[in-house]
């Protein structure tokens, strides 16, 4: 499974969790591993899992990647959210 990780600030992570925000926004960088393989998701058109951590608490989530647009040097990192938590049964090991 494809997969690339970030950590998110409590007050984001809240609203990316609950589906009030399903995106982040990143600024592009060309040495950070995560930035090339959502690169080669991008220019395949076939795009993998996003799994987002709070700094706070350490908890996390995954979802669906739907889209990945670069826009003057940033990243947006888009994804399905699903209601009711459907999806963490489906990520649970």
């Amino acid at each position: 499974m494809k997969m690339v990780k970030f950590k998110s600030f409590p007050e984001n992570w809240v609203k990316e969790h609950d589906g009030r925000k399903p995106n982040t926004i990143r600024k592009k960088d060309l040495n950070d591993n995560r930035h090339r393989r959502l690169g080669v998701m991008m220019a395949a058109d076939d795009y993998g899992t996003i799994e987002i951590e709070n700094t706070a608490t350490g908890e996390v989530f995954r979802r669906d990647i739907t889209d990945v647009t670069e826009w003057d040097g940033w990243l947006i990192i888009s994804w399905k959210h699903y209601k009711g938590n459907l999806q963490e049964a489906n990520y649970d090991s």
